[in-house]
């Protein structure tokens, strides 16, 4: 998967040639609850994939998908205001 990604912007982005994709600042149990969250909301279970995406945004905030996760299930909620600032 590494060779193919590598092949894959070598050849959409040559003159990055060989740049390192960044660090993600997330542990792993953050991420395992990131995976449960983005299950839940695909499976339309809002109160939980609030309830852990919430919890991967206390512990890495700096991860944005996770924050524009959880904007899309407050905005599901009605909570507009809340899910803007998620999304910012």
């Amino acid at each position: 998967v590494d060779d193919l990604s590598r092949q894959a912007m070598a050849k959409l982005f040559p003159r990055r040639h060989g740049d390192r994709w960044p660090a993600l600042a997330l542990d792993p149990a953050s991420a395992l609850r990131f995976a449960q969250g983005s299950d839940a909301l695909d499976r339309h279970q809002y109160a939980t994939a609030r309830v852990m995406l919430g919890k991967v945004v206390e512990s890495a905030p700096g991860f944005g998908p996770a924050r524009l996760a959880l904007a899309r299930t407050l905005a599901g909620d009605g909570r507009v205001r809340q899910s803007a600032e998620q999304a910012a």
